[in-house]
């Protein structure tokens, strides 16, 4: 009898590992409330083994989908979006066809650059996660503000404008701008995102502890990436 492939789990949270022929059992995208912990865990998972590991790259984008809902219903077209480009990394992963050759974002970026799957299929891998990608720089500078925001009732609606504009801003077009701008103003303050993010009162000087290194793991993720794309020629990929 084959022995049962086994899951990990983080507070929770479902994680894929291998079986003895190289099956992975599913991702669970579980539905748990938003959790730094959580968040840093996956991230830490993501960067392990100086590549980029895909499984926990969606896993860790799972939890942004969660954040994202955290600002308001007007954030609620750009959590939706998340959430599609999410569900098409984790089907291509989990995929018979191809998802042995997937196991790493440069694994990935290379099958499908050899086979030309990035020009065939626009919801090919190479292109979904650039534009997660794109996005991750966005959510990395809105958390370093955030962190350094030492008014906790100051509204956030500067913060997301500044940042969107510095980063996403350039690969919007103006509808979607304009549509982000307007989301933007609508934001809550430190305090009440910080409110909502964090159900457990008993975790916030852990929280305030572990962050630091968790935006470290998220601008590892993004300098490793972006090298990558660049090194690959996809950065402009349409």
């Amino acid at each position: 009898m084959s022995e049962e492939p086994k899951s990990e789990e983080v507070n929770g949270t479902s994680t894929p590992s291998p079986t003895t022929d190289g099956r992975l059992v599913p991702i669970t995208l579980d539905d748990r409330p938003f959790s730094f912990v959580v968040l840093h865990s996956h991230l830490k998972d993501c960067i392990t083994h100086e590549e980029v590991d895909l499984q926990y790259y969606i896993l860790f984008y799972h939890e942004f989908y969660k954040f994202f809902n955290l600002l308001g219903t007007l954030f609620g077209f750009v959590a939706s979006d998340v959430e599609q480009k999410v569900k098409i990394l984790k089907g291509l992963r989990e995929s018979e066809e191809h998802g042995h050759q997937l196991h790493t974002v440069k694994s990935m970026l290379d099958y499908e650059t050899e086979n030309s799957l990035h020009k065939k299929n626009p919801n090919n891998g190479s292109r979904t996660l650039l534009r997660l990608h794109r996005a991750l720089n966005f959510i990395y500078e809105f958390l370093t503000e955030l962190c350094a925001l030492e008014d906790e009732e100051k509204g956030l609606s500067h913060i997301c404008q500044d940042t969107y504009n510095r980063t996403l801003s350039h690969f919007h077009s103006w509808p979607i701008r304009k549509c982000v701008s307007m989301a933007a103003y609508a934001l809550p303050t430190k305090k009440g995102l910080m409110h909502k993010a964090i159900q457990d009162p008993s975790e916030v000087t852990m929280i305030t502890e572990i962050l630091p290194e968790t935006l470290n793991s998220i601008q590892t993720v993004y300098d490793r990436c972006q090298q990558m794309y660049l090194e690959r020629e996809l950065h402009d990929l349409p």
